[in-house]
């Protein structure tokens, strides 16, 4: 029993603690080439800070676990539990990097420091549970929701992203709120999209648009070659029209990354109850980001074979409902911001991708 519940905790923790959210996937906000995993090496860092050792905090034997049956968690709650344990992980990090600065006599961040000090004893408190329930055997996954860790996540997620701002740092580590969501790492499997010289979309540094879809797996030379040669592609490979829509999608994402940098400004000034609003809005979005990047991902794995017309197209389609409700959520933003009205739209909900 200790051993399963052990397997999810070195699921969800050994690359999230110890190599950081930025070796799992792109930590919220990254520029879309960092997002994108089979083009940039994996980056790590040691932790030493036992809160966030795996074996110090899970009390698990790395060597000697087995992975857990995977009917024991169902695939939903799971996903669920697992993005939040990813966020959490970051936004812990990224806690830790600010306590220095929280520290400085002086600086009137007095009550700041205290709410950091209460939320670390709430993550203390969390692991310590989850802890727990992996050496009885319990469920992880409904241990996290009984001990709040949704809750957590987000309340940690508000108090960063505040905290952050007050220190005028929200260029140099965002927040969940103070730059716009990455660009889902889209599967080679789909459409092999590369950015190329798009290099940093937060930033501006790009120097022009991503270029267009490059040849599919399964295709061999792109689809023009085949026809020169007098081929056919492959039964029910993934259409030419069906990259488009991947690649056209994620553009669009890129152009709302742009847009909302430019509103940070704004978004600044605004009353506490109003970033916080936006902060919640914009970690709902980016959670619906990570799950279809690890759909991308689980599609690039299975790359040794043509992706299905039928996978890509439902790839493209998830891609381009995210897009419309990041369109959506930027055009509440920017009528906010000129008209002052604090009430704010409930965020859609994506579907699981």
């Amino acid at each position: 029993a200790a051993g399963a519940g052990c397997a999810l905790a070195l699921v969800l923790l050994v690359t999230l603690l110890v190599c950081g959210p930025e070796a799992s996937r792109p930590a919220v906000h990254q520029s879309a080439q960092d997002a994108m995993p089979h083009l940039v090496p994996e980056r790590r860092e040691t932790i030493v800070d036992p809160l966030l050792s795996i074996e110090s905090g899970l009390g698990c034997n790395v060597a000697e676990m087995e992975p857990e049956p995977e009917a024991d968690v169902p695939q939903n709650s799971y996903e669920a539990f697992q993005d939040a344990m990813e966020g959490v992980s970051g936004l812990v990090r990224r806690l830790e990097r600010l306590q220095p600065l929280l520290g400085r006599p002086g600086g009137g961040h007095e009550a700041a420091a205290e709410e950091s000090r209460l939320l670390r004893q709430r993550f203390a408190e969390l692991l310590k549970g989850l802890r727990s329930a992996g050496a009885s055997g319990e469920s992880l996954v409904s241990r996290a929701q009984e001990l709040g860790l949704f809750a957590f996540h987000r309340d940690l997620a508000l108090l960063v992203g505040r905290i952050e701002g007050q220190l005028g740092l929200a260029a140099a580590t965002p927040a969940p709120l103070s730059t716009p969501m990455p660009v889902p790492a889209p599967a080679a499997a789909v459409a092999q999209l590369r950015l190329g010289s798009h290099k940093t979309v937060a930033g501006g540094s790009g120097e022009g648009p991503p270029p267009g879809p490059t040849p599919l797996p399964g295709r061999p030379g792109g689809a023009d070659k085949a026809a020169t040669r007098g081929e056919r592609a492959p039964v029910g490979a993934v259409s030419p029209d069906t990259a488009q829509r991947v690649h056209l999608a994620m553009s669009s994402i890129v152009t709302g990354m742009q847009r909302f940098e430019a509103l940070q400004p704004q978004v600044r000034l605004q009353p506490d109850a109003v970033v916080g609003e936006l902060a919640r809005r914009g970690q709902q979005l980016d959670e619906v980001l990570f799950a279809l990047q690890r759909r991308g991902r689980e599609l690039e794995n299975e790359g040794r074979r043509p992706v299905h017309e039928t996978d890509g197209g439902r790839y493209a389609q998830q891609l381009e409902a995210l897009a419309e409700a990041q369109a959506g959520f930027l055009r509440e933003t920017e009528e906010r911001l000129l008209d002052g009205d604090e009430a704010l739209p409930v965020a859609p909900r994506q579907t699981s991708a």
